[in-house]
């Protein structure tokens, strides 16, 4: 008989620990997995008693029966119960619900421990089970607050929607405040007006003969005030121009002008390693370097966490647990980094001192930050025993942690001012002089092409042009640029040539996964380990959609968002969601989980009172008039929600039963193809699932076919078309019509335009936060804008 049963949560990672335990003490123990949470709060009732002080009613989690008999039946064979589960506040509350389990099913008394690890090692394994603890009871207050709290929001104001809307909908604490937000960006998008303004740079040459280009940053009133203030930094005024007018006059002026070196100014800049990932930057750095999903990072960095086959048959952790917002680091690990940098890339690369990284003051510091188990497992040595996915995540993890213990890079940073009449121009760009933290973790970035026209992200004309130069970039736009060296203070400068360029400001980018993340963390909304849930429950409910890697939000998300925003306004509100996650951190720290329960739903009832009195009122908000009769009784017809989503139907209901898909309607945009069935002309028409085309001949002829690009399929050899399609997720995507023979897909949207310098027949229309939305060639990978027609 085994002395002790070992219990973790997962079936993988209960096969790594047990190797390990085997290997130092054969026979001893046993590990099982309870599979997640085996007790929890009843699926279909509130089980919270609320006027008894919050009260939850626990039972067996559904489709548990079988495990929980063998884990009684494993624990009657033991002598000693260690419980390993995860160490945050879930896994807590697990080992404590498994414990209370046991303890009522065993007749005779077994000691119960607590073991904790950071780690899937050997080492650390074998240091838990020597050093058993108890359980964390404020721990699992906390956990226990948190669930009662998403519990009473969900179950009391969920039928709310399914009575107003639409049934099988759900209003959650924070996956609503997350809807909210991308709504609210989405109406600041639809309420921006773009505002003109214009950027000029010029060309200039020095007695050496080298040319260099520069950027209009100052206007001063007269030559006099050029001359005296131009050394300061704030004087003068910013080059907004907003008019073509305006942007002529400045021209012929600049180009009369007679132009001297001003000032020139070099220093060395140095730029500091990131530090090592936490849950929450680990999630956007996979999105924005990987494309992961965070829901997908998740995954992948549980599977690195619990333990992959290495070479020699043994069964290895390769990365610490995944679910923190602490950037300590055991001081072992970072000693270990060291003496892996000295000896692989060179004593020069480290710091006499280790850098030391610290979270925010409400991290939980018992846990480490995300590193690799052991700095001499690169990503190379690894290749072939992980998946591509696998390889591509520990890789960024492992380049992480080594950077955040070398020596920062080091630039050259040179910038040259330029006078001429009242107007300053300036050249600015930096070289690279020690790589330092670079050498393994280099920065991703969407190169910029040309230096005057950056996207407006604020609605100021010209702010974002002034802040690029004046962070390091070229006036050319381009990062290898470095300004003429052969050059003086008070030469006399010929201006070549002069270009002047009108922009429009637009608005703020849509969210991507990675941006929306970091919004809830600045906000303080969610914790780090609830990221990839929220972002995975909005798609999955259908509130919102990915389109082009950036979320919209859909029809219904914005109906749900109008209802919680006007009837439950202070709670799902960003600032009180915020406070909430603050009084709820606040339990583990001792504070009673009573009284933060308490505190919060006061209010709340009071706004499900109001707003359940008002249902009818609500009902009728989401159900709109058309201006069309019923074809049967000649009532008005309405829009309005049902399980299924929007339906048209005729007001006369009950009496009258008509009802009819809104794609049917006459509204419904015609395309330039016919049916191939029966010749009426097809329909482009938009469904829960997309947009396709649809014979207008329906209900007679029910032909559909995907929505065409115009685009062949790029795949050697395939004769189909690419065709615009939708994910089970919800999010968009384009593939070959003659799928599944043919797999090509892109979550890049194909355009039917060239490229302007290989002449490839079509573009992939691309977005990111800095350039807002721009074309790219899938074969040369030049980058083009996007024109209004596109």
């Amino acid at each position: 008989m085994a002395r002790a049963l070992v219990i973790v949560e997962s079936p993988t990672k209960s096969q790594t620990i047990g190797r390990y335990l085997d290997s130092w003490r054969p026979d001893s123990y046993r590990v099982a997995s309870s599979v997640g949470h085996i007790i929890d709060l009843p699926e279909k009732e509130l089980g919270v008693d609320i006027k008894n002080g919050f009260k939850p009613t626990y039972v067996h989690a559904s489709r548990k029966t079988k495990v929980i008999n063998q884990l009684k039946k494993l624990a009657r064979e033991s002598e000693e119960i260690l419980l390993a589960t995860d160490q945050d506040r879930e896994g807590e509350a697990i080992a404590w619900h498994i414990a209370n389990l046991l303890r009522e099913s065993l007749r005779k008394a077994r000691p119960i421990h607590r073991i904790r690890f950071n780690e899937i090692t050997r080492s650390a394994i074998i240091e838990a089970v020597q050093h058993p603890d108890d359980i964390d009871q404020q721990r699992v207050n906390a956990q226990q607050a948190r669930r009662i709290m998403d519990r009473l929001v969900g179950y009391q104001v969920s039928p709310l929607l399914w009575k107003t809307v639409s049934r099988g909908l759900s209003a959650g604490r924070v996956q609503s405040v997350a809807v909210r937000l991308i709504c609210e960006r989405e109406e600041e998008i639809g309420a921006f007006v773009p505002q003109e303004y214009w950027t000029f740079e010029g060309s200039f040459e020095s007695l050496a003969g080298e040319v260099f280009p520069a950027a209009l940053q100052r206007i001063f009133e007269s030559e006099a005030e050029a001359r005296e203030k131009a050394a300061g930094p704030r004087t003068g005024r910013k080059p907004e121009i907003h008019c073509a007018d305006e942007a002529a006059q400045l021209r012929s002026e600049m180009e009369a002008a007679d132009y001297r070196v001003h000032a020139i100014n070099e220093k060395e800049v140095s730029r500091k390693a990131p530090p090592p990932f936490i849950t929450s930057t680990l999630q956007q750095d996979a999105a924005r370097r990987l494309g992961f999903s965070p829901k997908k990072t998740m995954t992948l960095a549980q599977q690195l966490y619990e333990g992959v086959e290495l070479a020699d048959g043994e069964r290895a952790g390769l990365i610490t647990y995944m679910r923190t917002d602490s950037m300590r680091l055991a001081e072992s690990a970072v000693n270990e980094a060291r003496e892996w940098i000295v000896r692989e890339l060179g004593e020069e690369l480290v710091p006499r001192k280790a850098p030391v990284y610290r979270g925010k003051g409400k991290a939980q510091d018992a846990h480490e930050a995300v590193r690799p188990t052991e700095i001499a497992r690169t990503p190379d040595s690894l290749g072939h025993l992980l998946g591509r996915d696998q390889l591509r995540l520990y890789k960024l993890i492992w380049s992480r942690f080594a950077a955040c213990q070398m020596v920062p890079a080091l630039y050259l940073q040179r910038s040259i001012d330029l006078l001429g009449g009242r107007f300053l121009f300036r050249t600015t760009g930096s070289r690279l002089v020690r790589k330092g933290f670079l050498e393994v973790y280099g920065e991703v970035r969407a190169q910029a092409k040309g230096g005057k026209g950056d996207r407006q992200r604020n609605g100021k004309a010209g702010d974002a042009v002034h802040e690029r130069l004046e962070n390091g970039d070229a006036a050319s736009g381009r990062r290898d640029f470095f300004p003429p060296t052969r050059i003086s203070e008070g030469e006399a400068l010929k201006l070549l040539a002069l270009e002047a360029e009108q922009h429009f400001t637009k608005p703020p980018a849509r969210f991507s996964q990675e941006s929306l993340i970091r919004a809830l963390e600045e906000l303080g909304i969610g914790r780090p380990s609830t990221y990839a849930s929220i972002v995975d429950m909005i798609l999955k409910r259908q509130y919102v959609e990915l389109k082009e890697k950036r979320f919209r939000p859909s029809e219904l998300g914005i109906t749900v968002n109008r209802i919680l925003v006007n009837h439950f306004a202070d709670i799902f509100n960003v600032d009180f969601t915020a406070r909430m996650e603050t009084e709820l951190d606040s339990v583990e720290n001792g504070r009673p989980w009573q009284e933060v329960l308490d505190e919060f739903y006061g209010p709340f009832a009071e706004a499900l009172s109001q707003a359940d009195a008002r249902r009818r009122e609500i009902k009728q908000s989401t159900t709109e008039q058309l201006d069309e009769n019923c074809p049967e009784c000649e009532a008005p017809l309405v829009s309005k929600w049902g399980r299924n989503g929007r339906f048209i139907a005729c007001s006369a209901f009950p009496t009258c039963r008509y009802t009819r898909n809104p794609d049917d309607s006459l509204g419904s945009q015609e395309s330039d193809q016919t049916c191939e069935l029966c010749g009426s002309p097809m329909l482009l028409k938009t469904s829960r699932y997309g947009r396709f085309l649809g014979c207008s001949a329906y209900p007679k002829c029910k032909n559909t076919k995907p929505l065409e690009l115009g685009i062949d399929c790029p795949n050697e050899g395939c004769e189909g078309r690419l065709v615009e399609r939708r994910s089970r997720r919800g999010r968009v995507f384009y593939g070959c019509s003659r799928y599944p023979e043919c797999r090509y897909a892109s979550w890049d949207k194909p355009v039917c335009r060239a490229c302007p310098a290989c002449e490839h027949p079509w573009m992939l229309q691309k977005q990111n936060e800095k350039r807002g939305e721009f074309l790219k060639c899938p074969a040369c990978k030049t980058e083009a804008e996007v024109q209004e027609a596109e």
